[in-house]
């Protein structure tokens, strides 16, 4: 397998070792899960990748079928997996879809027992590595829904945010309230974070170059109104989590604002990290090439290392020929990064 090693202008961090496969399809998404035998599984595409070494080595597979990016173990031991259907609407740009739970009995291998997440399939949008279990033990899958009474705008203009929860591990579903913007033009691709007093923070893409938050106090059933992070961003894909090793939490994106075309440039792609959720610290830079762009990133952490997945385009634009890139950046390599 091939391994890339890309110095880093930041001083604190000197190399960065990358895996990477390349796949004939454009990469909107990976997720991670720990498999049962202590392994950790990157998914993307249709492909599965297996490590015991945070990345130096991998296996790679073919996905079982149904199985998606948005993965998380239950209490049971099983795993379980999101998956969308889509319907057909003719006369739109996008099917509608609908999305359901799956079980898989043998960590992962297979997956089976469908249960209906959502119903009256609508124009949903559930993004990579989004799916997560909340301290009170509810499962929440946050999406953006293109509402029916603005069908006539472009979708990539348009979002409001919400969510779907289980409080039974899965086997029946309750859906939030669904926020309309109320300052800017979209709240797309949501990512749900639980703070220390049991608060959420919802954190969207805008077309008003910046991320910005909403707050949950009520386990996700209503939210607040948006309000802008200090994170610049062109209306691109992004990934939003908490570091349980160094205790703060961290997002991965692309530090740019917006040219002629709001969801562009996707360059450069860094890791930032905040004790908050309101002042960030940027740890360094992924990727920076300048006529490329980087997108849909997903993380995991280890006590040593913390580990990305996006996908890499040579464009600025959809289309094939993208790669998919496993990241790793070792925590000794910043103070920013060290566990508590």
């Amino acid at each position: 397998m091939k391994k890339e090693f890309i110095t880093q202008p930041d001083e604190s961090v000197i190399e960065i070792s990358t895996w990477c496969y390349d796949y004939e399809k454009q990469s909107t998404g990976s997720g991670w899960y720990e498999a049962k035998d202590g392994g950790l599984v990157f998914i993307a595409w249709g492909k599965c990748a297996k490590t015991f070494d945070e990345g130096e080595t991998a296996e790679i597979t073919d996905a079982p079928m149904g199985m998606s990016s948005n993965n998380v173990r239950l209490k049971d031991g099983r795993l379980m997996t999101v998956c969308e259907e889509a319907v057909p609407a003719p006369g739109y740009d996008f099917n509608h879809k609908n999305f359901y739970a799956y079980f898989s009995d043998d960590d992962g291998k297979t997956f089976g027992n469908r249960v209906v997440i959502t119903e009256n399939s609508r124009r949903l949008f559930l993004m990579n590595a989004r799916t997560v279990r909340l301290s009170t033990g509810r499962i929440i899958v946050p999406m953006a829904v293109h509402p029916a009474e603005l069908y006539d705008e472009k979708h990539e203009t348009v979002g409001w945010a919400g969510a779907f929860w289980s409080d039974d591990e899965g086997q029946t579903w309750q859906e939030g309230e669904w926020k309309a913007p109320a300052v800017v033009d979209q709240l797309c691709e949501p990512v749900i974070c639980e703070m220390a007093d049991g608060t959420l923070k919802m954190m969207a893409r805008t077309g008003r170059g910046h991320l910005y938050m909403l707050d949950s106090t009520d386990g996700g059933k209503t939210w607040s109104d948006e309000y802008a992070t200090t994170l610049r961003s062109p209306c691109a894909p992004f990934i939003f989590s908490y570091d349980p090793y160094s205790e703060q939490y961290v997002v991965v994106w692309d530090n740019s604002f917006p040219g002629t075309h709001h969801l562009y440039p996707r360059t450069p792609i860094c890791i930032g990290v905040s004790k908050d959720c309101k002042k960030w610290k940027t740890v360094c830079e992924l990727g920076n090439e300048p006529n490329g762009s980087y997108g849909y990133p997903s993380i995991t952490f280890t006590e040593n290392a913390i580990l990305m997945g996006y996908y890499i385009s040579a464009q600025r634009g959809f289309g094939k020929g993208n790669r998919v890139h496993m990241v790793k950046l070792m925590r000794d390599q910043s103070p920013l990064l060290k566990v508590k």
